[in-house]
């Protein structure tokens, strides 16, 4: 008689998930600093020169790094690569999913400002991280770290993050686990890599808006576009008003 395994129960899919995306990352931070500590890489931590500027890419390149450990841990453990959400056949067409792309970085946005809002209003402003606040304190003016922000906020981060948080660990939660645990997990774990607790509502607010561009469309570009966008408009708030937090 067959006998079959039964199906993993989705708080085993979730600690899984979680420990092996927590080891790749974490394994890609470690390479860096190595690197950094051997001098092939500038240091993040000095004052002045091209460190100090390129630092702001290194948390979304440990970021890419961890999602290609992650996704070739996961076929060496699978046998196969992860099946992509929603079949290439059943996909909105290109310009619905612009339409959703749009429409997502509209709630992102107005949905960041109504939490911003109603957090001030009750005493826990929302803040942005002082490296920031510092860079865009100057406003319209070039220089090194405002540009390597803008690489940062409007591409690297973007690709990073959506290739690893929904591309990988939401896509195979969804999967695997049930959508519900994907959306949860997913956004909890965008917040958590920001570092900013003043900011967490608004991350977990983030992190829900970009899951369900990917998974309305089934296009990862779609969470990446959503994502460009809201940080573009959050990027000229700051700049433009010379560093102050933006709702």
């Amino acid at each position: 008689m067959a006998t079959h395994n039964a199906p993993e129960a989705p708080s085993g899919v979730l600690a899984r998930e979680v420990l092996i995306g927590a080891i790749c990352v974490s394994v890609a931070v470690l390479g860096l600093g190595l690197m950094v500590g051997a001098g092939a890489l500038p240091d993040p931590r000095g004052e002045d020169g091209p460190g100090a500027a390129l630092g702001f890419l290194y948390s979304p390149l440990s970021l890419l790094l961890g999602a290609g450990l992650y996704a070739g841990f996961a076929r060496l453990l699978e046998g196969e690569r992860t099946p992509p959400l929603v079949k290439p056949g059943e996909r909105p067409p290109v310009l619905r999913a612009w339409g959703t792309t749009l429409s997502h970085i509209a709630l992102a946005i107005l949905g960041s400002y109504a939490i911003g809002l109603l957090m001030s209003l009750a005493g826990f402003p929302v803040v942005e991280q002082a490296s920031i606040l510092e860079i865009t304190s100057g406003g319209l003016s070039l220089r090194p770290a405002l540009v390597l922000l803008g690489v940062t906020a409007l591409l690297a981060a973007p690709i990073a993050e959506e290739l690893l948080l929904r591309g990988l660990f939401f896509r195979r939660l969804w999967q695997q686990a049930t959508p519900e645990i994907a959306y949860l997990a997913s956004a909890i774990a965008f917040a958590a890599i920001h570092g900013n607790p003043q900011g967490v509502l608004v991350y977990l607010w983030l992190g829900l808006v970009f899951a369900r561009a990917y998974a309305r469309t089934g296009r990862l570009w779609c969470a990446v576009a959503a994502h460009f966008g809201n940080n573009a408009v959050t990027l000229a708030i700051l700049v433009l008003a010379g560093g102050h937090n933006a709702p």
